[in-house]
């Protein structure tokens, strides 16, 4: 059985971070929630306040709870695993 993993990822080179955000059985419900997530991420993205420091961001991401941009911005994706039993 293959279950999905939706991943978050930011910067690039030596500072890019990814962090798992939630995983599913079923692919079309990840799809679904990296569209939600991308969405959500736009919303806070077009709101934000100009800032030097990415790092200290005290927006939080209501469906990505360890939530981090930087310069390069934040990306969701999902790739899937085998769920062994």
């Amino acid at each position: 059985m293959l279950i999905y993993v939706v991943e978050g990822s930011t910067g690039e080179y030596s500072d890019h971070r990814e962090w798992p955000v939630k995983a599913f059985k079923d692919e079309e419900k990840a799809q679904a929630f990296v569209r939600a997530c991308d969405a959500e991420y736009r919303l806070l993205k077009s709101t934000r306040k100009p800032k030097t420091n990415y790092f200290e961001d005290d927006r939080t991401h209501s469906l990505d709870p360890n939530f981090v941009e930087d310069y390069t911005g934040t990306n969701y994706r999902y790739y899937s695993v085998e769920l062994e039993e």
